[in-house]
């Protein structure tokens, strides 16, 4: 399809692992004989790109063959032939990025139940059913989950309560639906979300909410808009970025990166809601 719309592929690399995929950008990136490295994967194959190629002179190209493809979405890329699209005739724009204990995450961070998800979904069930294994695989995690107690602050926040999850998120989509109306990958600032949810049949409703977009709107939600906060919990959770799972922590700190990546974009893009 790159071929086809008139795009040079200079050199290209299959590889199996995220760490393989690690090592191949560091070598491209030493090399330095492109401008322009498209990387074909989900969530996790981006943001370790995004770690390699950040304040770096190269341009990402985003092709989502994953399952969720949040960062594609908050892209406005929807699918591969919007993303081919995008590389042949869209624009080269700076976004930010944001960092979870220092390390770079190209679309979201989370602790708790959702991270838990994503530790209980299988690949081979990813591969079979794509987005839907999530689900699947939150009906355990959700009737095991106990909620923890967890303080937030940052600029302007102060927060505590019993929550079952939090998510941290730089980009404009968590999964497929905005994070919050105005979210902006351009914004140079992150999104805080959570809700205190406190049963099995209060999380379904909040996961339901968030696959119809209308999660912001419930009675439950709390979110806020910062460059720096520290997210302590009462036990041990479970952090991941972008679907990877990093370690366990009882209190981690985040920042925003403005203008830390160059992607492409479709020319139509303004990280408008």
């Amino acid at each position: 399809m790159l071929s086809d719309a008139g795009i040079e592929i200079v050199e290209s690399h299959t590889v199996e692992k995220g760490r393989e995929l690690t090592r191949r950008l560091r070598k491209l990136v030493d090399r330095g004989k492109t401008s322009c490295i498209a990387v074909a994967g989900g969530d996790g194959s981006m943001t370790r790109a995004a770690a390699e190629l950040a304040h770096r002179k190269f341009t990402l190209g985003v092709l989502p063959t994953g399952t969720g493809n949040s960062f594609a979405r908050s892209l406005g890329i929807d699918g591969l032939e919007a993303a081919v699209e995008t590389i042949a005739c869209g624009a080269r724009k700076k976004i930010d990025l944001g960092i979870a204990d220092g390390c770079y995450f190209a679309n979201f961070a989370t602790l708790g139940l959702v991270s838990e998800v994503a530790a209980a979904t299988p690949e081979a069930l990813k591969a079979v059913s794509g987005i839907a294994a999530y689900a699947v695989a939150g009906i355990v995690a959700g009737l095991r989950s106990h909620p923890f107690s967890v303080k937030i602050r940052g600029s302007g926040v102060a927060f505590e309560a019993k929550v079952h999850q939090v998510a941290v998120v730089s980009g404009r989509c968590f999964g497929t639906q905005p994070i919050i109306p105005d979210a902006s990958l351009t914004s140079g600032k992150l999104v805080v979300f959570t809700t205190t949810a406190q049963n099995a049949a209060e999380i379904a409703q909040d996961f339901l909410a968030i696959g119809m977009g209308t999660h912001a709107n419930r009675e439950d939600a709390h979110w806020w808009t910062v460059r720096r906060v520290r997210i302590a919990t009462s036990s041990t959770q479970r952090l991941a970025i972008d679907g990877r799972l990093i370690h366990k922590t009882r209190a981690t700190r985040f920042k925003i990166d403005p203008r830390a990546l160059r992607v492409f974009v479709p020319p139509d893009f303004d990280d408008a809601p």
